[in-house]
């Protein structure tokens, strides 16, 4: 027990010096990014760029010409919960497909509506994207997340299938009307939104919730666990106080 103690003591210690780091390169890319607006003379770009520097929930990964590349973190907060009633009691449905063996379906239910239904705990989750001011917004598909998104779990429609849906069309509406701030907000919520009606998005997110190693799921005291760690929590019996 010692040992795993000191393992862990020395995990936090170097995650939080990674996590410096990351910051430090982050305040560097803003500084870069708004001197570049800045010299181009882009009045919406620089518009665009206090609100990045003001929104601690965006990450920039870079801004160049009229495009910027940047990366969401959030909660899994947007979805309809008619559709996820619909199909969370259904063992046989998407929801519950290609699960981890160490799962039950049972107990995968049980975090499920923790989740979704309770709001015991909050699934933290990211997306990554390319907003243009001329070519529009997309999602960028398989992206290398770095190190300040190492506590959240990637929005599989984005990381793996790169499809926003309506947002891409709210997304140039806004820009029309130099909205800069709510053209970017699209891209927020789209990396807050889980379709459960989509079987193909849902049974990838079944499958990689499952099996994921990271700790995306946050109590209300802020402690992460991996969902493993939360479905272990529920099954002692943990107390689920909805907020």
């Amino acid at each position: 027990l010692d040992e795993i103690n000191s393992h862990q003591r020395n995990y936090e210690h170097f995650l939080g010096k990674a996590r410096d780091v990351s910051h430090k390169i982050q305040e560097c890319r803003y500084t870069l990014a708004g001197l570049e607006c800045t010299i181009n003379g882009r009045a919406g770009d620089s518009e665009l760029m206090e609100y990045f520097m003001c929104n601690k929930n965006l990450t920039i990964i870079q801004a160049k010409g009229t495009a910027i590349e940047f990366i969401v973190h959030g909660y899994a907060d947007v979805y309809d919960v008619e559709a996820f009633e619909q199909y969370v009691g259904n063992h046989r449905g998407y929801m519950y497909s290609s699960l981890n063996p160490g799962v039950s379906k049972p107990q995968m239910e049980k975090l499920y509506r923790a989740i979704f239904e309770d709001c015991c705990y909050k699934l933290r989750i990211c997306a990554a994207f390319k907003a243009d001011i001329r070519n529009g917004l997309v999602g960028l598909q398989n992206h290398n997340f770095p190190t300040e998104s190492i506590a959240y779990f990637p929005n599989p429609h984005i990381q793996h299938f790169g499809c926003i849906g309506d947002y891409a069309g709210r997304f140039m509406e806004y820009m029309q009307r130099r909205d800069y701030v709510g053209a970017i907000d699209q891209a927020t919520v789209s990396a807050r939104n889980l379709n459960f009606y989509d079987s193909m998005v849902i049974g990838m997110f079944a499958k990689e919730l499952s099996h994921t190693p990271i700790k995306c799921v946050e109590k209300h005291d802020g402690t992460l666990m991996t969902p493993k760690e939360a479905i272990a929590e529920l099954e002692r019996g943990a107390v689920c106080h909805g907020q």
